[in-house]
Formats: structure tokens, C-alpha cells, sequence
């Protein structure tokens, strides 16, 4: 990691119930937005992890999911 590049929130081996502690309502919405939204709300979300969901329930590009969140986080915490 170079100087100055923060250090990732999110990670594929991150359970679903784990990255909704960052910011539920930031990750509810881009889940949604992802075709994921149920895996928020869905009792399994404290074992399953963000790359099984996207592998197993849509076909979702798992580095294209994950810098969502980062961005999505990132611009929820410039508006407040």
C-alpha cells in the first residue's frame, strides 16, 4: 500500500452483517442497488460474506461491489 493510500473498509472475506456496522444505511442501499438488498435483512448476513454473495446470488463483480462501498461511505461522511 503506498503512503498516504488508506487502508480499505471493506474486504471480501468481511461478513455482510460486518460491513452494515460501518454504516447500515450506506451498504443497505448500495446492496439494493447491486441486487443484493434482501442479503442485508436475510438472518444468514453474520456468516455469509460479501464475495460469497456476490458468487452465489447475482453477478456482481466483487471489486466493483467493493469500491462501492468505499465510495458510497465515503461521500455519506462529506455530506454530514
Amino acid at each position: 500500500m503506498a503512503t498516504g493510500e488508506k487502508k480499505p473498509r471493506f474486504r471480501p472475506d468481511m461478513t455482510i452483517k460486518e460491513a452494515l456496522h460501518i454504516n447500515p444505511e450506506i451498504v443497505d442501499i448500495v446492496f439494493t442497488n447491486y441486487g443484493l438488498g434482501l442479503c442485508t435483512r436475510c438472518p444468514m448476513n453474520s456468516t455469509e460474506t460479501i464475495e460469497y454473495a456476490c458468487c452465489h446470488f447475482v453477478d456482481v463483480e466483487l471489486n466493483e461491489l467493493l469500491q462501492a462501498l468505499e465510495t458510497a461511505v465515503d461521500e455519506g461522511c462529506r455530506q454530514k
